[in-house]
């Protein structure tokens, strides 16, 4: 059986550098920063602006968005377990071969979505999974920390035709959900210290065409 394990990778989007609060030129952009042409079109056809820094003087988790969103993209689409879930529809999808970096890449905007996608009419059965990132308040019972925090969420969306939900290794949906829980609970990418499950609930789409389930995953950040 295929493993489905920790596929363990580096991180390939560059961390946000730090802003200079002086001297700061908004036009000037570093060429180390500067991702592939390939990169810029499939992520920035999705709304998304990539590596561009602004001259905002807040550096809190709603400052961080674009670039959380771009990293969670990423992530997702150059998983192997994922990419094969989401682009093969047969029930061997585990056992066929690993997407190239352009086959990955090429999973954003037909099957990973930087918002929430509810899927319309649609010729072939596909699997999907979108994104959310909202619920951002303060949590005032710490003050007495000195520090204003903030907490939040980001949200999974789930879906897959239930005519694709049977593979050889379990429900579509489930080994999907299983490896975004894998991939990002207890991650230290987003917010201060690690993320963690706040509530999984299931979801139905289309009179119940559609499958899947919602992960919401909690953030805590400093307010700054």
């Amino acid at each position: 059986m295929t493993n489905i394990g920790i596929d363990t990778r580096e991180d390939r989007m560059k961390d946000v550098r730090a802003r200079s609060e002086e001297n700061y030129n908004p036009m000037i952009v570093d060429p180390s920063t500067v991702p592939d042409e390939k990169r810029v079109k499939q992520l920035g056809d999705s709304g998304m602006t990539m590596d561009r820094r602004y001259p905002f003087q807040h550096q809190n988790s709603i400052m961080k968005i674009v670039d959380w969103r771009q990293k969670i993209m990423e992530t997702l689409c150059l998983d192997k377990q994922i990419g094969k879930l989401l682009k093969y529809s047969t029930p061997d999808a585990l056992d066929r071969p690993d997407l190239t970096e352009d086959e990955s890449y090429d999973l954003i905007n037909q099957n990973i979505f930087s918002y929430r996608y509810i899927p319309q009419t649609v010729e072939t059965q596909k699997a999907f999974i979108s994104l959310g990132i909202s619920g951002f308040i303060p949590q005032e019972s710490w003050r007495q920390f000195s520090q204003q925090f903030t907490m939040g969420y980001i949200w999974f969306y789930i879906l897959n035709d239930i005519s694709i939900m049977n593979t050889d290794y379990g429900d579509r949906r489930d080994l999907l959900l299983m490896r975004v829980y894998d991939l990002f609970q207890d991650s230290d990418d987003y917010g201060m210290g690690h993320i963690k499950e706040g509530n999984l609930t299931e979801l139905f789409d289309q009179n119940n065409k559609f499958g899947g389930y919602v992960l919401q995953m909690k953030v805590i950040d400093l307010m700054r």
